[in-house]
């Protein structure tokens, strides 16, 4: 499942994926993990700003 969603994100083919190295992938995976993060906490700062 991470390896599609990275695929879809980077725009990238199997084969691109498969010739990255583990380090850059392991950054991209924590890196789409803080910005959900960070989606998140601004999308409850919304949602609290609009009560």
């Amino acid at each position: 499942m991470v390896m599609a969603m990275i695929c879809e994100k980077m725009g990238w083919t199997y084969s691109e994926y498969v010739n990255q190295p583990d380090w850059f992938l392991q950054l991209l995976i924590m890196k789409f993990g803080a910005d959900a993060e960070h989606q998140n906490r601004l999308n409850k700062e919304l949602k609290h700003a609009s009560k």
